[in-house]
């Protein structure tokens, strides 16, 4: 698991939290991010306001041999050790879990029992391309959630989590988890951001009503 370059400070998030999209999004295109919507992903909780640093987990296609690898728990079906407990194992207070599912939208990154870890620890909120299993109930717990939908199917038949807080692509955007990656949302526009800047401005991107999220650069000084 990488350590990251620059950290996003509470002060810079706090003032994350108090901008609008019109001014993030005004603010990326004229720092030349055009490219900034995620794509697929949209609030399954609505309501709720999120700025948090972003814990990154990357999922790879499912294959015997990577299987082998990773499939290595020792607890029930063999799939309770991966990488994607090592990041759950990371989201407390201030971080939010970014989940990179490949776009596959009907696919499982997690439920109930592996996301209630999350609440215990009382981290922030969760944003993935992929889906949620027990959607339902993990919207209860009270953090905002962003996903690709709700589903049943179990998403180890198709695909494995493979490594924590390394670059991910999420809804077709590119996340730097080593930049000191930042996510801000509220109610049904929620705002993802990239990463902590030395010249003190900070990355940050933006959830239309249409579900679709933007990501970079937004100059708020410290």
């Amino acid at each position: 698991m990488s350590e990251p370059t620059a950290q996003v400070s509470d002060e810079l998030l706090a003032q994350i939290f108090e901008v609008s999209n019109a001014t993030i999004l005004s603010a990326l295109r004229k720092r030349g991010y055009h490219k900034v919507y995620m794509e697929g992903v949209k609030p399954l909780t609505t309501g709720r306001r999120l700025c948090a640093r972003a814990i990154t987990l990357r999922n790879l296609p499912v294959r015997p041999d990577l299987a082998e690898r990773i499939a290595t728990g020792e607890h029930g079906d063999g799939f309770n050790n991966t990488p994607r407990w090592q990041a759950v194992d990371n989201v407390g207070p201030g971080y939010a879990l970014v989940i990179d599912a490949m776009r596959r939208s009907n696919v499982s990154t997690g439920g109930d029992v592996v996301f209630s870890r999350i609440l215990t620890r009382k981290g922030d909120g969760i944003v993935t391309d992929g889906a949620i299993r027990d959607g339902a109930a993990v919207a209860e717990y009270g953090f905002p959630v962003y996903a690709g939908g709700s589903t049943s199917i179990v998403g180890e038949d198709h695909i494995l989590p493979y490594s924590v807080n390394e670059p991910v692509q999420c809804g077709g955007v590119l996340r730097r988890w080593r930049s000191g990656s930042a996510l801000a949302a509220g109610g049904g526009d929620p705002t993802v951001g990239d990463r902590a800047r030395r010249d003190g401005t900070g990355c940050v991107g933006a959830l239309d009503t249409h579900g679709r999220v933007s990501g970079s650069v937004l100059p708020v000084q410290r």
